[in-house]
């Protein structure tokens, strides 16, 4: 577990000393993603490092870096009716705002 641990610190360091290189946003076309993700799940577990390897080779590669420098800014939003349904509710009902959040303020 130490080596997988240290392994992975390795990972993220690296991404980050290296992120003024890569591209702030992918560019990989539907077809690549498809043929990438479009697999049937395995039947049974494998070694974590192989999972560890997939993901660094064919996610990370493939994702956008909303932290990139030259990334200005990303608006998350739903891309369906139901999709804004419940990011509407997730938002009006923030069981995470705090006693000095802007509700607390408008209600005195």
């Amino acid at each position: 577990m130490k080596s997988y641990g240290y392994k992975i610190v390795d990972l993220i360091v690296s991404y980050y000393e290296h992120i003024e290189s890569k591209k702030p946003v992918s560019a990989a076309s539907r077809k690549e993603m498809d043929t990438i993700f479009l697999q049937e799940a395995p039947e049974k577990g494998m070694p974590s490092d192989n999972v560890l390897d997939f993901a660094m080779e064919n996610v990370m590669p493939n994702s956008n870096i909303s932290i990139h420098p030259k990334a200005f800014s990303f608006a998350p939003g739903p891309s369906n009716f139901i999709g804004t349904m419940a990011y509407s509710l997730a938002t009006g009902f923030n069981i995470f705002l705090e006693d000095g959040s802007f509700l607390r303020l408008l209600q005195n």
